[in-house]
């Protein structure tokens, strides 16, 4: 296709006991640059514009396996490829520094969505795209180093509930990034505290199962960072206490707030404020 198809057919395909490369050669100039594609779905073949975007979605999940893209970034959104011309399309895209991946992620993206035929995709010819075509897609999340999906927090406080739901079905682990976290809980906590629009009972309890995911220190040293009164954030993580692990000791607002500093992983696994990794240093 592209120049961008003609590096990825040149480089060595991943295997699921690799997720980077090993080679401690100097990085050739192609592996130094941003690598960048999209697959394309055709939103009339989905069945319209309603909710299309799960749908897609869910064609991923089940065909990608994300410890062998460690490192990549997702974004996705509607694209006009051909002005007003239907099918109008709706594409996910990633991207990768192959310098710091490994250059894995993204011809594992394109080789495992060429050889898919599930209904919705474009046609194979014409299934892919790349360049500034892409640049105004929004992020949604990456992929860390356990191959966990960690959603971004331009979808909103509460990220995308429903990625969350898919994933578990499909074998794709989805939690807040670190940024998200804070927002998550408090948002969390402010419709079960009786603010805005009440939760239904099925998602109440899957923003429950994440949060207790996550783990009660991690959670509750996110909540210190907020731009709240601290009387407000006090009672809130009390509340949380009560809500979500009842069977734990109290955990004051200033152990939780010592966790934040320190950045010490929790007995969860989950560290609220990891070290800065790779992939923090490009965006």
């Amino acid at each position: 296709m592209t120049q961008l198809l003609e590096r990825i057919s040149s480089l060595p395909l991943p295997d699921s006991a690799q997720v980077a490369s090993n080679k401690t050669e100097r990085p050739t100039s192609a592996q130094q640059d941003e690598q960048a594609i999209g697959v394309l779905f055709d939103i009339d073949g989905l069945g319209g514009p309603s909710l299309y975007g799960h749908p897609c979605w869910r064609i991923l999940m089940k065909h990608l396996h994300l410890r062998e893209m460690a490192g990549v970034v997702f974004f996705e959104g509607d694209l006009d490829i051909q002005a007003s011309q239907r099918p109008y399309c709706y594409c996910i895209a990633v991207s990768e520094l192959p310098v710091l991946t490994g250059g894995r992620g993204v011809p594992y993206f394109v080789q495992r969505l060429t050889a898919t035929t599930d209904a919705g995709l474009f046609p194979a010819g014409r299934r892919f795209v790349e360049g500034n075509a892409i640049s105004s897609l929004r992020p949604t999340g990456r992929v860390d180093l356990d191959g966990c999906f960690r959603m971004s927090s331009a979808w909103g406080d509460f990220g995308d509930l429903r990625l969350i739901r898919h994933g578990r079905e499909l074998g794709w682990r989805v939690l807040p990034d670190a940024d998200l976290v804070a927002l998550f809980t408090l948002a969390y906590a402010d419709k079960t505290g009786g603010q805005g629009m009440p939760f239904s009972e099925d998602s109440r309890d899957l923003c429950e199962s994440v949060l207790k995911e996550i783990g009660q220190r991690s959670v509750l040293a996110a909540v210190q960072t907020a731009r709240r009164p601290p009387e407000q954030l006090r009672q809130i993580s009390d509340r949380l206490i009560r809500q979500l692990w009842p069977d734990s000791p109290a955990t004051t607002s200033t152990e939780a707030t010592s966790v934040q500093k320190s950045g010490e992983p929790t007995p969860s696994g989950f560290q609220f404020f990891p070290e800065k990794k790779w992939w923090q240093f490009w965006k």
